[in-house]
């Protein structure tokens, strides 16, 4: 049997639903352009197969000559990868040609060529871009009867006749492999490497897509039928509801808090990074100073010295004049305190739960020791109420214990006292923000 023309099959084919197949060298079916080394048309003893490299007629440059046999063309396996995904974008096609290692059909060319493959058009291509038969070459089975079947007596050549499909006796073999195996076990097997997992459900068969469709309409309206009558009587009930109580009292009584400055709580362990002795050159200069320097330098010759347990903080905030004119700078004033017995202070004989409501950042060393005196004992809990601080040097790997606390790392540098005040301003950034959204009715 004389080999009929690839170009010209290979469109026939994907023109006509016919099959194209794949094939190693070794002759076993593949399912991949990567894996493949040859590409078959036909079925059964009218099979015929062309390597994936075999050069077709329809020239790649659109500037060359039909005449020029050293002009480039494209290949069988660039013409089926790229009719294959003519639907697919741009970038998902060349990432396919990459991996399957065949060249790409150009972006200007690629809408031409697969419409031209899909039958449309003449059969002998655009002009100037297909060249013409070898003298003797065989075309393909349909295009060869539409040549050879004369003109009518119109000149008009007849109508091609469509090959009859004929089934695959392979293909056959593998449906009833499927229904076979479906038959015996009721869920999950896989039929063969390369065949799609079926799975029978009551008597049906399903594929991965179709198990996905809903068959069944849910019906509400027994819950609905339940909570009708309660949610009547809950708008009955709150129809009666009496008036609430006037708002003087509360307007009142948060007019006061707006007087209130906030408070800081640090770490009382003397080793933590921030403490009394230094957290005024820290937070209010923005300058850092080992603790043990700033106690030094604050007790001079004095050796009974005692740090205060109240410390004020002086924070310069720049806010925006009227009508956004230019910025003006004003002193927000907090208070840091190292212990509850200080934070009384603020609260006075029994009102100690005012007082923590004017706390807004505890600092922590990572030790839960610190909260057992606490309003609020667990760190879960205390750090959804206060902004959580964790101080710790730059070179510290992450403290895994404090994960899950929601607090935010302060890190210091031990030697670069240069970047002391981006850190200083990121913190009352931070800080500043958390009061807005959680506790604006306090002044700083």
């Amino acid at each position: 049997m004389s080999l009929q023309d690839p170009l010209l099959l290979l469109r026939q084919a994907l023109s006509s639903g016919q099959a194209v197949s794949l094939r190693s060298s070794a002759g076993a079916e593949v399912f991949n352009l990567k894996d493949a080394d040859e590409i078959v048309f036909g079925h059964g003893d009218k099979k015929q197969a062309f390597p994936k490299t075999t050069a077709t007629r329809y020239l790649s440059d659109p500037k060359a000559s039909v005449e020029d046999p050293a002009a480039p063309t494209y290949d069988l396996a660039t013409l089926l990868l790229g009719y294959n995904e003519r639907n697919a974008p741009l970038g998902e096609y060349l990432k396919k040609a990459n991996e399957a290692g065949v060249p790409f059909i150009s972006t200007t060319d690629r809408r031409a060529v697969c419409n031209w493959l899909g039958g449309e058009g003449d059969v002998d291509g655009p002009t100037g871009r297909i060249r013409p038969l070898p003298a003797g070459a065989k075309r393909g089975a349909d295009d060869e009867g539409a040549a050879t079947a004369g003109t009518s007596a119109g000149g008009a050549a007849p109508p091609t006749k469509k090959a009859r499909y004929v089934p695959d006796r392979d293909d056959q073999e593998k449906v009833k492999r499927m229904l076979g195996v479906i038959d015996g076990p009721a869920y999950g097997f896989l039929v063969g490497p390369n065949e799609p997992k079926v799975e029978r459900s009551g008597g049906a068969y399903h594929t991965r897509e179709t198990v996905l469709r809903g068959e069944r309409i849910n019906n509400f309206e027994s819950v609905r039928a339940l909570v009708a009558p309660r949610l009547k009587q809950m708008k009955e009930d709150l129809g009666k509801r009496q008036p609430a109580q006037p708002v003087a009292p509360i307007a009142a009584k948060q007019q006061k808090k707006k007087q209130l400055n906030p408070i800081i709580m640090i770490s009382p362990s003397s080793t933590a990074l921030i403490t009394m002795h230094n957290v005024k050159q820290l937070l209010e200069e923005a300058r850092f100073v080992p603790s043990d320097d700033a106690r030094r330098e604050a007790a001079g010759a004095s050796t009974a010295y005692v740090a205060e347990d109240v410390i004020q903080i002086n924070h310069a905030r720049a806010t925006g004049t009227v009508g956004g004119a230019g910025n003006e700078t004003r002193n927000a004033r907090y208070f840091v305190v190292d212990s509850v017995e200080a934070l009384s202070k603020f609260g006075g004989a029994g009102k100690l739960d005012e007082a923590w409501d004017r706390v807004v950042c505890v600092m922590t060393t990572g030790q839960e020791w610190q909260f057992k005196p606490y309003k609020w004992k667990e760190p879960k809990e205390l750090f959804h109420n206060v902004k959580g601080v964790y101080p710790q040097w730059t070179t510290d790997p992450p403290n895994a214990k404090i994960r899950s606390w929601n607090v935010n790392e302060l890190r210091i540098d031990r030697t670069k006292r240069h970047i002391d005040k981006s850190t200083v301003a990121d913190f009352w950034r931070q800080l500043e923000g958390w009061i807005q959204n959680n506790k604006p009715w306090l002044s700083f």
